[in-house]
């Protein structure tokens, strides 16, 4: 899915210049579109984490796998 991918490279973006919160955005919105992307929930996860938000990235993380 093209949107998906745009969302998450600039998602990926995001995290690269340190805006966080906007990257958990896109990646709130990718999933909203596709929802059984394992990409997308890693992620989730990994920006979870660089937030500080240790049991939401697991449970991302885990999701994730699940999809895998």
């Amino acid at each position: 899915m093209e949107a998906t991918q745009a969302l998450l490279d600039e998602a990926q973006a995001c995290v690269i210049g340190g805006r966080l919160d906007d990257a958990q955005r896109k990646l709130e919105s990718a999933a909203a579109l596709d929802p059984a992307n394992p990409a997308i929930h890693h992620a989730i996860g990994v920006v979870a984490y660089r937030r500080g938000h240790f049991e939401e990235s697991v449970a991302a993380l885990r999701r994730a796998v699940e999809l895998h």
